[in-house]
């Protein structure tokens, strides 16, 4: 790297680190309404021995469905939906949402994208720089998807040697490692190495130090480390070859004294990336029976900047995620701007110790969405780790401030094993409301991969109220080479039972004033009776076709509990089950190489209507960096005595990427004729329009 450029990439972290700290002093004091939910929350990315780790955090559970394609492309789709249920969230994807993933470690993840589709589901497409195996888990009760990544093994081999006498060698050795057959494994890396064949050797030599050092060679290995250093300074696998070598070097010190002149010396190296963008959004309605009414008119700016400091044993890292909005029209939402994220994370490689400071997201462990606080870590083994958080929940869709009068407390303990195939953890959280117990809850997660399917699972009871919050499982499993099952069962009482629910259709704004009319197990009380269950049930198929083409379906169904009526609050009806049912086709390299097309239909049979919508819709590449995106959706719903509904929804959408930038275009039209009943049969047409222009810099 030329001294140019790592003044650039130093001066871009300071700057990054610098906006962080003005977006804390520009917007906290300011409070905003937010147009719709966010549903991205954020995206780490890790370096794994074979590839990569990759976890995106929402802030509301999502549910996937399916995705296209199965293990191995450049650019994944996967449909997802909310976990409450599409009969209540239908417009619950409003706008396009986007994150910038980290850009160390050289991930090949480029971009990820939330898409909104018109049946009440939404697109996540994660774009990588070139074509990689990958598979998906959810994790943290929805709250989370995990993709780990593999770099796709090339199709066509070098001639330069036949490779059939190397890659059964290494698919061998590949599998000695994952039974702990370590010396076997060294031997057959040690054939790969001695072989003429450039692209193997770099893969090879690295794992044939991890076999040694597994093995208890730690001399051999070390030799081995340093050998492939020499060779492949630059190589792919370099930064975690030299990593590996720094462990077992320090490890061998009698004490720490060497390792605390290490740090003197080694200087500390400052880096950055993240997100800058604006977006101008307009949206109109014109109406036989209201006129024509304009929704929106507005300007944002979102920015989402990463900075990092680091040395021999230390990582510092500060983000800073917010937006700041103003409303043209000058209407009741006005203008206003919200901090998403503002926090500080240390790590100690050495005593691996981690923990953030600030703003962050949730994301297990019990923790329910946003909070202000502490969350930290300690890795004690290479398998288990104990971890302790403490906070004030965020929820506040009108405020930035810090809510004191709410804290929580919670402890956890993981595990991690079988060949990284197996991961659980077990967690406790106490949580108070203005002095008074809140929740008290303890639960656990446990995660599975396998080369033929995964299964999540999760729970939170609640054991100072007595009640469930949520009990789920899900999982995949490819039961023919074509074939792959999805299965999803999911309980929660929506929201998350609380004290503080007892606030619900009450003229009280807290709890200590309802304290003062009711004992706590009255209080206890009443927010059961506030508190309704969701129970979804989603079974699924997804059946390669041949070629490039896929279909796949699901039949999801969900109910809702009734809430009892008391403290001059009416009681609200449960719903009988819901029923929807959604297939889709895909294809893959229709026109062009890396595009994709879908069609979709969609037929739902619920308490309040029933609805088939149909649709239509492709991304496809077009010249060097255009991505060209049409979609069109007919709907038909009917409502029975309120009437019925005809829906066209036509929309273009367009994006121009080069180096750092892009521009982005999305246009929706709506067209919709109602038609009521009863004597008056009034008729309404109504059109409207959506348009989004975005500029935005990827630095």
């Amino acid at each position: 790297m030329s001294a140019r450029r790592s003044w650039s990439r130093r001066s871009t972290g300071i700057i990054a680190i610098l906006l962080c700290l003005g977006a804390c002093t520009i917007c906290l004091p300011a409070t905003a309404t937010e147009n719709s939910p966010r549903w991205l929350a954020g995206v780490a990315v890790e370096r794994a021995e074979k590839g990569w780790d990759i976890d995106l955090d929402f802030n509301s559970p999502l549910v996937r469905t399916s995705h296209s394609p199965e293990r191995e492309g450049r650019l994944v789709e996967v449909v997802v939906m909310p976990l409450s249920g599409p009969s209540q969230t239908e417009d619950a994807f409003t706008f396009e949402e986007r994150l910038s993933p980290p850009a160390e470690n050289d991930s090949p993840l480029k971009r990820i994208t939330l898409e909104p589709q018109a049946t009440g589901r939404a697109l996540l497409v994660l774009d990588f720089s070139r074509t990689v195996e990958f598979s998906l888990q959810s994790a943290a009760g929805g709250r989370s998807l995990i993709v780990k990544l593999r770099e796709a093994r090339e199709r066509t081999r070098s001639p330069k040697r036949d490779q059939s006498e190397l890659d059964p060698i290494m698919d061998e050795a590949r599998r000695a490692m994952n039974v702990q057959e370590y010396g076997r494994a060294a031997v057959l890396y040690s054939k790969v190495v001695s072989a003429d064949e450039a692209s193997e050797r770099p893969e090879a030599l690295e794992y044939l130090g991890l076999a040694r050092l597994k093995n208890g060679q730690r001399a051999h290995a070390r030799a081995e480390y340093q050998t492939y250093l020499s060779r492949y300074p630059d190589g792919e696998g370099a930064v975690r070859v030299q990593q590996r070598l720094d462990a077992l070097l320090s490890a061998n010190q009698p004490d720490r004294q060497p390792l605390r002149a290490s740090r003197e010396s080694a200087p500390y190296t400052f880096d950055g990336y993240g997100t800058l963008s604006t977006s101008y959004q307009r949206a109109e309605s014109f109406a036989d029976l209201s006129g024509a009414v304009m929704l929106d008119s507005s300007q944002i700016i979102e920015f989402d900047g990463i900075g990092l400091m680091r040395n021999d044993r230390y990582d510092a890292r500060a983000r800073g995620s917010g937006y700041f909005r103003y409303d043209y029209l000058d209407s009741s939402t006005g203008n206003g701007s919200r901090v998403r994220y503002l926090n500080l994370s240390l790590r100690d490689r050495f005593l691996e110790l981690s923990g953030v400071l600030g703003r962050q997201s949730g994301g297990g462990g019990g923790i329910l969405g946003r909070f202000d606080g502490l969350n930290s870590e300690w890795s004690y083994s290479d398998s288990s780790h104990v971890g302790a958080v403490f906070g004030f929940p965020q929820e506040s869709a009108i405020s930035d401030s810090i809510d004191t009068s709410r804290i929580f407390f919670g402890a956890r303990w993981g595990w991690e094993g079988w060949n990284d195939q197996l991961a659980g953890e077990v967690w406790a959280i106490g949580q108070l409301d203005n002095g008074l117990t809140d929740r008290i809850a303890v639960g656990y997660e446990a995660r599975w991969f396998g080369s033929e399917g995964s299964a999540f699972s999760a729970m939170d009871y609640d054991i100072y109220h007595q009640a469930l919050n949520l009990i789920i499982a899900s999982g995949n499993y490819r039961i023919f080479d074509s074939t792959r099952l999805n299965l999803l069962v999911d309980y929660r009482r929506l929201p998350f039972i609380m004290t503080r629910n007892a606030l619900i259709g009450q003229p009280s704004t807290t709890l200590q004033e309802m304290r003062n009319q009711y004992s706590e197990e009255q209080l206890k009380q009443i927010a059961d009776d506030r508190t309704p269950t969701n129970t979804t049930i989603t079974i699924g198929i997804d059946q390669r076709l041949g070629g490039d083409w896929r279909i796949a379906g699901d039949l999801t169904t969900t109910k809702f509990s009734s809430t009892q009526a008391g403290n001059n609050v009416a009681a609200t009806p449960g719903t009988d089950w819901d029923i929807y049912l959604f297939t889709q086709l895909i294809g893959n390299n229709l026109l062009l190489n890396g595009d994709t097309g879908r069609l979709s239909f969609r037929v739902a049979d619920t308490f309040a209507y029933t609805s088939y919508e149909f649709g239509a819709s492709g991304r496809f590449p077009f010249l060097s960096g255009f991505w060209l995106s049409p979609r069109f959706n007919i709907v038909y719903r009917d409502q029975g005595k309120v009437g019925n509904q005809l829906g066209l929804r036509p929309g273009f959408r367009a994006e121009y990427r080069q180096s750092l930038f892009s521009i982005e275009g999305d246009v929706r039209l709506e067209w919709l004729h109602r038609t009521g009943s009863g004597l008056s049969g009034l008729t309404d047409d109504e059109l409207g329009y959506l348009l989004d222009i975005t500029v935005r810099w990827n630095f």
